[in-house]
């Protein structure tokens, strides 16, 4: 992008250069409301001062001010012989560019420098002439390309800066549905996994009670045979539900995850995520270097977690992720909602899938996980952490999390 700057603003220096050159050679004179201290014996003298300025255009976008200085100065020696419309023209571009590019401040210096040097042409071009009409003329002629260029630039700067405002707001609000999708598609195969855990239980629950009964009975061949039928069936449908609740935890849903998996590999893209639908996070984060599996163990701990400030939390949390020799520990905590009971706590409190499911991840892999809530300063306050043991580092995974 850079590149591509500089070659356009050295295109537009050999162009107004070139053109310059041309009115030149074509006769066009200087103004003749401006006076003229040292009158040009050629009309090519204009060339030196639109030399100048054109080579500062070439750098105009990287440095709009010191080249609208440079161009100024320009102007002012192009007017000792002359003012020309061609150094004019140029003087006029780099005030185009401090308006496009240019900061607010340096956007406010130029405005005033430009209001004075205005009322200085003015004043210099009436004390010459003696003729008041001759000066606003003259000073007309400067002010009107001025404040042309200046308001043609902040209108396109705007214009870019709503196109930017509403592609950031377009972005957030995707990226937003699919945490949405993958929360919604999430919870549904919990839910489903939940119901289809309670059938299995009461056809394991039947068959132990069928057992149970038998073995308290004495011997008899034909009952105990249809025992055995009923016990076979029972145990068959707990199979097939079994299959079904594996096939359901497995599940794969190509349209959510091949969108939000890009998004959720990482520590980093989860806090993204998060700060995309509208969660402010206070982050002190330490760069780590760590394994693939605990690169994953992490991305997953701060979607779940952050996932978790999202829907219960008061819209801020705070994420810590530090590590030593041997571990690593990450935390996030965020404040609980005015007015929140104990149904509106995040799933992990009451046994959900969530939490809970994390706190199985976390174990299995060594560490130790713990969530709840305290009360600091007057304020209750949930508070999600791990602990993971660190292994040798194969992939730098933390270099930012902000």
């Amino acid at each position: 992008m850079a590149l591509v700057r500089q070659l356009r603003d050295t295109l537009i220096g050999i162009g107004l250069f070139t053109g310059g050159i041309l009115m030149l050679l074509a006769g066009v004179q200087p103004f003749a409301e401006f006076p003229t201290p040292v009158a040009s014996e050629h009309p090519l003298w204009h060339a030196v001062p639109l030399g100048v300025a054109c080579l500062a255009v070439c750098v105009q976008t990287r440095f709009p001010f010191l080249v609208f200085g440079i161009a100024t100065f320009a102007l002012i020696m192009d007017a000792v012989i002359g003012l020309h419309l061609a150094i004019l023209v140029t003087w006029t571009n780099t005030i185009y560019v401090v308006g496009r590019y240019g900061s607010a401040e340096t956007r406010f210096r130029v405005k005033w420098i430009l209001i004075v040097f205005c009322l200085a042409i003015g004043t210099w071009t009436w004390l010459n002439s003696g003729d008041l009409n001759t000066a606003f003329m003259g000073i007309s002629q400067v002010s009107v390309f001025a404040a042309l260029a200046f308001w043609w630039s902040g209108e396109v700067r705007t214009g870019h800066e709503r196109a930017k405002i509403e592609e950031l707001r377009a972005d957030a609000v995707r990226r937003h549905a699919e945490v949405t999708q993958f929360e919604l598609v999430r919870q549904e195969r919990a839910s489903l996994a939940s119901r289809l855990h309670d059938t299995i239980s009461s056809k394991l629950s039947t068959i132990a009670l069928f057992t149970t009964g038998t073995l308290d009975l004495p011997p008899d061949e034909k009952r105990d045979r249809q025992v055995m039928g009923e016990i076979r069936e029972s145990t068959l449908s707990a199979l097939s539900d079994m299959r079904e609740l594996i096939e359901v935890l497995r599940s794969y849903d190509p349209d959510v995850n091949n969108e939000v998996g890009d998004n959720e590999n990482t520590l980093a893209s989860a806090v993204a995520t998060a700060k995309s639908a509208g969660l402010r996070i206070d982050i002190e984060a330490e760069p780590l270097t760590v394994d693939p599996a605990l690169t994953q163990l992490l991305a997953e701990f701060g979607s779940e977690a952050l996932s978790n400030a999202m829907k219960h939390g008061d819209g801020q949390a705070k994420l810590q992720l530090n590590g030593s020799a041997d571990l690593v520990k990450i935390s996030v905590e965020n404040g609980i909602r005015t007015g929140a009971g104990s149904k509106d706590l995040p799933e992990g409190v009451s046994g959900g899938a969530g939490l809970g499911s994390m706190a199985l991840r976390v174990k299995q892999a060594g560490g130790r996980f713990g969530a709840g809530e305290y009360l600091q300063g007057g304020k209750w306050t949930w508070r999600t952490f791990a602990e993971l043991p660190r292994t040798e580092a194969e992939e730098q995974v933390v270099e930012s999390v902000r």
